[in-house]
């Protein structure tokens, strides 16, 4: 018991929230801390499965205690884990994405509309409603930009309609995309 202590205490918390990351935050912190505590006499696999319930909390201890099954395989507990918590943690990651992508100083707003549109894309899983990707666009695009869509909304662009402002993203890229080829 004294030995499950010294490495319980070491361990990382994992409460299964959505900014988590059960990969790398968590589980190369429990394979660090095993692999270095746990001595050589010492089953870690064994060592791990007895002390993974100890480490998690709030809603990822809920999940585990949910579990009805003896669990006996550290690869079919990670497993479970992985399948409750990595989508999740790749939501999360894809969210971060499409909110961080900003216009860059020389990129025209047809490229920027474009990269928007492919990053939507190969983040597909992101969950997002239509009017927080919309904010995510306007909120990345230069500050110019920003002036022009505002002032084509006759005052401000965040309080258009959803529709409304959907339809003077898309607008604004057909216009500016003609220019271009002058």
């Amino acid at each position: 018991m004294e030995l499950e202590f010294h490495i319980i205490k070491h361990l990382p918390v994992f409460r299964g929230l959505r900014d988590e990351d059960p990969i790398l935050q968590y589980l190369k912190q429990v394979e660090f801390v095993c692999a270095r505590l746990v001595p050589p006499n010492v089953d870690i696999v064994f060592m791990k499965l007895k002390v993974f319930p100890y480490s998690l909390m709030d809603q990822a201890k809920k999940w585990f205690l949910s579990i009805s099954i003896n669990i006996t395989s550290w690869g079919y507990l990670m497993e479970l884990f992985l399948s409750k918590y990595s989508f999740q943690a790749r939501r999360t990651l894809q969210r971060m994405k499409i909110g961080s992508l900003r216009q860059q100083v020389y990129e025209l707003y047809l490229d920027y509309y474009k990269r928007f549109q492919d990053m939507i894309y190969l983040n597909c899983d992101h969950e997002m409603d239509d009017a927080s990707l919309l904010s995510c666009f306007y909120q990345g695009l230069l500050d110019w930009e920003k002036q022009i869509l505002d002032t084509s909304a006759g005052g401000s662009f965040l309080e258009l309609k959803l529709m409304e402002r959907r339809m003077l993203i898309r607008t604004r890229a057909m216009i500016v995309q003609p220019s271009l080829s002058n």
